[in-house]
């Protein structure tokens, strides 16, 4: 990768999973020749999940090309079978006397399935028949993954083998030992055939890991899939990713708690953000930046964004655009919009990411309007003080509601939402500024590791992650000793709002004297929880 620039290279570089080795390729998940499935198959008195009814369930489980186990129920029916079924099928009134019940059929169906990934050709009718079977004898239905095989068939069988996708001519195209006969088991044996037949069609297009089953059918090219090798040996820890195309040059910027699963993500279609695809032909390598925290790797992405200038990255492109409400020092104060507040000793509201924002909250707090009424309740309001602005907005929203205007009541909650918001990005701002130096720790739940972040004068300049929360006060130590000092000003306003944002978020605690405590809660953050 190329150098980060000077204003990259200040964060901790430091990563490693948990066990402090270099993930492997079993961090992609399960094989697909370990996966379990349980292919199925009904026979039904006609086509409503309302009005007809399940005579026979049939279904097999396998794994990596074994039987591992059948099941076959017919199943008892209260009304009878029509004519033309029974020709289709062979299953006539007397055959389901003394079967099953409904209940009794699906509660054995749901222990055979278990947590395998349930597949069915034309998944939409069985598995609808089956959900609704499950509604009407108080089972809950289990939520399994499930794999149509018709729509598996429809991205790697052309007309030029198939005329169509039935399963007949699919068991014909790949040689089924079974041939389907309209009976529940003997269908879902010749689904195994064909199953076993797309996977391995489907092998060549990427599709090797169970979790690749949820992207298997999408509309993508047989190149793109194979660009997923691009994430063979990327960390599958947090960072930045940076896709570059022949040369080398910085197509897009992005970060993930788990950077080789994401990138991966981005050959399977589940990204349809316009202009992505685009670049994906593009890319030619994808360099990874691990970092030791989240908000490292979210900073990290900031920065990279503003020195790289991705092409394909649309957000986060104009990251010093802030604007502040500033109140003047005047008897009469005026409350005036900034781009910057030079001295930030003033009482000041914001940033704002949008001048139009930050002017609809200056309308709504003008000297003489019905819920500022006096320069008193202004200035207390500019210190955080937010509770009468709040009560009186909530009493005119409410008056709104009452009249059925509620077109003005829902701007006027958003507008106040807005203002609590930038009213307590303001209090964590101040506190960052008055403490100049601030550890920030967090639990990160997917590895039971502790994060801790070192901000000065609201820059953030080294990071680590601890297995234990005895260790924070020696890695604080060394952080302390390694970072660099940061000039304020070169924080844009996207990255003071992330900060601030961290401080807010309710698993953010402070590392003090040997402590963790959170941080002091603004004025306006119980209105938020309360109303918001």
């Amino acid at each position: 990768m190329s150098p980060p620039g000077s204003n990259v290279g200040t964060m901790s570089m430091t990563w490693a999973p948990a066990d402090g080795v270099q993930g492997s390729l079993d961090d992609l998940g399960e094989p697909l020749h370990e996966t379990v499935f349980v292919v199925v198959d009904l026979e039904t008195t006609g086509g409503s999940t309302t009005t007809d009814a399940i005579t026979e369930i049939g279904a097999v489980k396998v794994r990596g090309g074994e039987v591992l186990g059948e099941f076959q129920t017919f199943v008892a029916c209260d009304h009878p079978i029509p004519g033309f079924i029974t020709r289709l099928t062979g299953i006539d009134d007397a055959m389901l006397v003394g079967q099953p019940s409904l209940g009794e059929a699906i509660a054995s169906f749901l222990e055979f399935l278990g947590s395998a990934v349930l597949v069915a050709h034309n998944a939409g009718f069985d598995v609808g028949f089956l959900k609704a079977a499950c509604q009407k004898t108080a089972y809950s239905w289990p939520g399994n993954e499930i794999l149509d095989t018709v729509k598996l068939a429809r991205t790697v069988v052309g007309k030029d083998e198939a005329p169509n996708h039935k399963l007949s001519t699919l068991a014909r195209l790949f040689s089924a030992t079974v041939t389907p006969e309209h009976r529940a088991l003997a269908d879902a044996r010749a689904t195994v055939d064909v199953l076993h037949g797309l996977l391995e069609r489907h092998a060549g297009r990427g599709v090797t890991h169970r979790s690749d089953l949820a992207t298997a059918c999408a509309k993508v090219s047989d190149s793109t899939r194979r660009k997923r090798t691009l994430a063979d040996g990327l960390p599958a820890g947090p960072g930045v990713y940076i896709f570059r195309d022949t040369t080398g040059v910085p197509l897009y910027v992005g970060r993930s708690r788990n950077i080789r699963s994401r990138v991966r993500q981005y050959f399977t279609g589940q990204d349809t953000r316009r202009g992505i695809s685009h670049m994906v032909d593009l890319a030619h390598h994808v360099d990874a930046v691990p970092c030791a925290t989240e908000l490292e790797g979210r900073l990290r992405e900031l920065r990279l964004i503003s020195e790289l200038a991705p092409p394909y990255n649309r957000r986060s492109t104009r990251q010093s655009r802030a604007y502040w409400l500033a109140l003047s020092d005047d008897p009469t104060p005026v409350i005036r919009r900034r781009n910057f507040v030079a001295d930030f000793a003033h009482a000041r509201i914001g940033p704002f990411t949008s001048a139009r924002t930050a002017d609809n909250i200056r309308n709504l707090l003008r000297p003489g309007q019905k819920h500022v009424p006096d320069v008193a309740a202004l200035r207390d309001l500019f210190s955080g003080g937010t509770e009468f602005v709040t009560t009186q907005l909530l009493e005119k929203m409410a008056a709104f509601s009452a009249a059925e205007q509620f077109e003005q009541a829902a701007e006027l909650r958003d507008l106040l939402e807005t203002l609590l918001r930038a009213a307590d990005r303001s209090h964590y701002h101040a506190m960052l500024l008055a403490q100049q130096e601030a550890v920030v720790v967090r639990p990160r739940a997917q590895d039971s590791l502790w994060e801790v972040d070192l901000i000065r004068q609201c820059r953030h300049v080294a990071s680590a992650a601890v297995s234990t929360v005895s260790a924070i006060g020696g890695v604080v130590t060394t952080l302390q000793l390694t970072a660099d000092a940061q000039d304020p000003n070169l924080a844009t306003a996207e990255e003071l709002l992330l900060l601030c944002q961290w401080l807010g978020d309710a698993e953010t605690t402070l590392y003090r004297a040997g402590e963790l405590v959170p941080p002091e809660r603004s004025r306006s953050h119980q209105q938020l929880m309360q109303f918001f």
